[in-house]
Parts: structure tokens; sequence; C-alpha cells
């Protein structure tokens, strides 16, 4: 089975030329203004919330997207739910949800827990990034990657997930079972750091499929983002989660051997940069930005800050990795 096959799904066959539409519209359409200072707000408790995120993003966006973030936080409503038990089946401290048409956080929680900053940093965080993420496009609007109802709301999550942790609440970790972030990052790997933070907070969709038909056909893009959404809509199976991965890798292998062809990066770095993008995303692995490399003689190594570093060995003629140990 193939990113492909998708495309004999009816719902998709449905609703592609709709998707086409707005993902070929020019980010121009988006209000571009840089004007807005910081409002006036009073949430209550969560004053020294949004404080916090505030200042954390003054050192991460740029003008525009500040700006962005203060228009849509003059009209921002915060909901508390609260509810007497946790249901048996929720392991997370904490839900919330943001509605983006209504410029809306609801955040629930349960009267059978505690809860620290940190807990509500990381629930209020991820929502106060799709807020500032949210822009109107005409007549609809983009939270993120997502046009609510149309596409992209399966990377937004993932997406959102992945940058709250790395960028917001500082959390180091290298494997995980969510596969929406390993995608994420997988499609991070792809465009660039930076410029996938600048089309997620600029509302910018069109940009990320335009970036990754560089190295797949566009409507495969864009049925492997219908696939995504249909994940994240619906229970879903290892045969979804393989398909996605593989689809990731192969469109990161094909950029890192164009690179190599166009001599942009030498063959060790090819090795080591297929190592991290290609080899160990297929098992969910997912590297942090800041792990440094060092290599000599055939060898390289991914050092962390709170565990254990690796020590990998490429053979140049039959790029064969291998994979054992070393502590610190």
């Amino acid at each position: 089975m193939s990113v492909d096959t998708i495309l004999n799904d009816i719902q998709l066959k449905i609703e592609y030329p709709r998707m086409i539409k707005y993902i070929n519209m020019n980010a121009t359409y988006v209000n571009r203004s840089a004007n807005d200072n910081k409002p006036e707000y009073d949430f209550g408790t969560y004053n020294k919330y949004i404080e916090k995120y505030i200042n954390i993003c003054k050192t991460k966006l740029s003008q525009e997207q500040l700006s962005n973030l203060y228009r849509n936080l003059r009209t921002l409503k915060i909901r508390l739910e609260e509810k007497e038990k946790t249901p048996r089946l929720i392991r997370t401290i904490s839900l919330g949800y943001y509605n983006s048409n209504r410029n809306e956080i609801t955040i629930e929680q349960y009267k059978d827990r505690t809860y620290t900053d940190k807990d509500i940093e990381s629930v209020l965080f991820h929502e106060l990034n799709h807020m500032s993420s949210t822009r109107t496009m005409e007549d609809d609007v983009v939270c993120g990657f997502a046009i609510p109802n149309v596409i992209g709301d399966g990377l937004n999550e993932g997406y959102t997930e992945y940058i709250t942790k790395r960028d917001f609440l500082n959390e180091e970790y290298y494997d995980t079972d969510n596969y929406f972030i390993v995608i994420a990052k997988g499609i991070e790997n792809i465009i660039g750091s930076d410029k996938m933070k600048e089309y997620y907070y600029n509302s910018d969709i069109y940009s990320v499929v335009d970036e990754l038909s560089k190295y797949s056909n566009r409507k495969e893009v864009i049925r492997m983002l219908f696939l995504l959404d249909k994940m994240r809509s619906s229970f879903y199976d290892r045969r979804d989660i393989s398909l996605m991965v593989k689809y990731i890798s192969r469109i990161n292998k094909i950029k890192l051997d164009l690179e190599l062809e166009q001599g942009i990066i030498d063959y060790e770095t090819y090795q080591i940069e297929r190592a991290i993008k290609v080899d160990e995303l297929k098992f969910g692995r997912i590297w942090p930005d800041e792990t440094r490399v060092l290599h000599k003689d055939g060898y390289f190594m991914f050092e962390y800050k709170d565990q254990e570093s690796e020590l990998y060995y490429f053979d140049t003629s039959n790029d064969v990795k291998n994979n054992p140990k070393l502590t610190k």
C-alpha cells in the first residue's frame, strides 16, 4: 500500500477540489499588519501563565507574529470546566480545547486531582499556540496548519504539541508514542526548523505543501495530509502509522540524496543526516535540535544532557550502521 492509493477514498474524492482551492491560495490573503500593541487583559488566575507565554514568544516570534498574538488576545475567552472525578480512561492531567471560530480556550480539570503550575502550563501553552497561530483569510479562519473542516488538523496538532514541549516547556525527550509528533518532526526535518515555525505562526499551510512538493508529487503531499487528518479524527492502526512514517522517511531521503548529488553536503554529513532524519525516524525517534554530533574515523556520537550518549559507526561501502551504547 502506498500513499497514492488513498486517492481511492471516497471522502477525499469529494473534498479534494475544496482542498486545492484553499491550499493554492497565496498566503498574502492573510492579514499581515504589525501595528497592534500588547493589549490589556484580565484572565484572573491565568494571567501569570499568559504573561510567561508572551515573554517566551517575544524571544521566538517576529514583530508581526507578536502583533497577531496581541490581536487575538484582545478578544480571547478562557473558560474552565470543572468535573468531579477523572474519567477512568483519561491519562492526561487535564484537557484543553481551542475553538478558532470563537477564539475561545476551554480547560477541563477534575476536582480529584491537584494541579501544579507545570500541569497548567502544559495545557494552556498548547492552546495559546493555537490562538497565536490563528488568522482570518478572506472569510475563513486558518489555525496554524489547519483550515478547519478542510485539511491540516493532524499536522497542526502534532506540530503544536511538539513546539509547545520544545520551545515553551523545555522538555527533552527522544522516544515518544505520539506519532503525530514523530511525523510533524519528520516534516520539519525536510522543511527546516526556522521555516516550519515561520509557516506555522503565519498560518501558512500553502508554503508547507509547496516545500514538500519539491521532493514529492503535490497530490501525494495532499493525500498524506488527508490521511493524517483521518488518523487524528478516528482510531488508527499500525498500518496507518507505518505508511506515514515510511512516506516521510522516503522524502527526507530524497532531499538528502539531492543535496549529496548537488554537492551541498559531503558523504559523511549525508550518513549522519540520514541516521537522524531517515533511519531513526522509522523507529519513532526524535533527535532534539540541540543534539551535539561528534564524528571521527567513521564514528559519530549523539550527546545528550540527561541520558546515555549513543555511538554510531557507518560503513561507507555498504551503508551499514551499528549502534553500541556508551555511557557519558
